[in-house]
């Protein structure tokens, strides 16, 4: 072998992928959060956060943890027992009778509690129902375009004035320090007075709220999320996450800002951004239009935007868009993401990308890297998907549900 030849030849093995930190997850090994949407969040009698799937943040912390096995946590739940909630503790709207079916506590249906018939001027939007704490009262909420929730007495009487009906969007309701919320793509105070409480603007969807010692934890789509007391009332951002990134099916990296396609709901966040950092992606970064098949493609354009192929195989059904999240006015929201001729997109394969002038490809259980068609390194890690910039490679690892930052260091 001469010089010239075993110089290029030690050229080309001279390549290291270095892990860098941990995107998305915010647990550490042997306790990675297994979901990115939280259903649920409620306190425990010892004042401990109870999350989904076994999960708990305990009282005055913020990392999630193992509930113990074979304990079972006992949810601190206040009870009312007047009005509408005499008898039942969970309502549900029947739609076709127009009708609040109550519940009783051993889970039996002790029928139709309330006639909305002739009582709301859209019935037809009704779609929830929840029994005011300590008044009893009976709330229903009605959807979009309307957005109202509306409270009546027990005699069937609505409260009518400066607040009531109240100007919130209900897809659920949650009672946590005393206060009741509408959940949906927010989490609404409801009172006798406008100017509360309303958190989470862009966690997309909230599903539950539960008070902390100083400040709330929401249970949203982009995982749990914790607030403090000054942050919730000065609309603020979220200063703490907890959750992982499940069912990852394409990522892509622009400008420092690494999205995350899982199925067809597509979430932001920043290169450097802390394990726990709450997602950058706001409210209006969902579904693209479409509420099934997944984003199977995520590439880089020239100008920095993002071109997205989204496909539906059981549909058999194919789209394109071309998205440029550096895009934010409202006015401006059809040049920051509209459709493009799916035929004409760039695609590439999820679990391949261009890094330093290298090929890397996830294989089976190692992320390899090539050049000029020779292996010249790699990292034993069982990646899916990934992207990459400048010196920075990004590789979706599903049995961390999470997503690893590489450096990329020839030697």
């Amino acid at each position: 072998m001469t010089a010239c030849v075993a110089f290029a030849v030690a050229a080309l093995a001279a390549v290291r992928l270095v892990p860098d930190g941990v995107l998305g997850q915010t647990g550490s090994k042997g306790a990675f959060v297994d979901w990115t949407s939280c259903r649920s969040c409620s306190v425990d009698v010892d004042g401990n956060i109870v999350l989904d799937g076994g999960w708990r943040i305990p009282r005055g912390g913020m990392r999630a943890e193992r509930i113990p096995s074979g304990r079972k946590p006992e949810i601190a739940r206040a009870a009312f027992a007047n009005g509408f909630s005499a008898d039942a503790v969970r309502f549900t709207v029947d739609a076709a009778r127009r009708e609040v079916i109550g519940w009783a506590a051993d889970g039996k249906s002790i029928g139709a509690v309330f006639s909305y018939e002739g009582k709301l001027e859209r019935p037809d939007l009704a779609h929830t129902a929840f029994a005011y704490p300590k008044t009893g009262d009976l709330l229903i909420g009605t959807r979009w375009p309307e957005c109202l929730v509306h409270r009546f007495r027990p005699d069937g009487t609505e409260v009518v004035n400066a607040a009531w009906p109240f100007k919130a969007l209900a897809d659920g309701f949650a009672v946590s320090g005393g206060r009741v919320f509408a959940v949906s793509e927010k989490a609404i105070e409801l009172g006798d007075k406008f100017g509360t409480l309303a958190i989470g603007a862009n966690s997309y969807k909230v599903y539950d709220i539960a008070r902390a010692e100083g400040g709330w934890w929401l249970a949203t789509s982009q995982g749990a999320q914790f607030y403090t007391d000054f942050e919730a009332k000065s609309g603020l951002a979220a200063s703490r996450r907890v959750g992982g990134l499940s069912g990852v099916t394409a990522v892509g990296i622009s400008g420092g800002r690494v999205i995350v396609a899982s199925g067809f709901a597509v979430n932001a966040m920043w290169l450097d951004d802390r394990r726990d950092e709450p997602f950058s992606s706001s409210r209006s970064w969902c579904s693209l239009g479409k509420w099934s098949g997944a984003v199977d493609s995520i590439v880089k354009d020239d100008d920095g935007s993002f071109v997205l192929h989204w496909s539906d195989a059981k549909k058999n059904e194919e789209a394109a868009w071309r998205f440029d999240p550096r895009i934010t006015a409202w006015k401006d929201r059809k040049l920051r993401l509209h459709e493009v001729d799916v035929n004409g997109a760039p695609r590439r394969p999820a679990n391949e990308t261009d890094v330093m002038g290298l090929k890397a490809v996830a294989e089976a259980d190692e992320i390899a890297l090539y050049e000029v068609g020779r292996k010249v390194g790699g990292y034993k890690a069982k990646a899916t998907a990934m992207a990459a910039e400048g010196e920075w490679l990004v590789a979706y690892v599903p049995s961390m549900y999470g997503i690893v930052r590489f450096r990329v260091v020839r030697r």
